[in-house]
């Protein structure tokens, strides 16, 4: 009964603040229950990665060469070009030393760092 009680107080706070949980959660659920191929969830990924190449076209020193460029002529990039580029490939909205820092342990060879 308490974690009814939580559920109800915690999705009344969302609705009040204008249901962000609440959507993400019922777009979630709609992601899981759509096969691969279904044209809604194609176009949705479409739009998405559209959203991304501008933002990276603008806010990355290395993809602004690409501007105006279709999705099909980015080129792939592995952590090797993301370790020799990071600084080009890191978005300029964002402070470095504000983000949280990971890394691998290395065991194929030298640590990899990311933020």
């Amino acid at each position: 009964m308490l974690n009814k009680l939580r559920k109800k107080i915690f999705f009344a706070i969302d609705k009040a603040k204008g249901s962000p949980i609440k959507n993400n959660l019922d777009i979630l659920l709609r992601y899981d229950s759509l096969n691969y191929d279904d044209p809604w969830l194609i176009e949705d990924q479409r739009k998405k990665i559209e959203k991304l190449i501008s933002i990276s076209v603008v806010n990355t020193e290395y993809y602004q060469k690409y501007k105006g460029l279709s999705f099909d002529s980015f080129p792939l990039i592995d952590k090797n070009i993301i370790k020799q580029n990071q600084k080009q490939i890191m978005n300029k909205r964002y402070d470095i030393n504000s983000l949280f820092q990971m890394s691998t342990s290395g065991s194929t060879g030298t640590p990899f760092v990311c933020y």
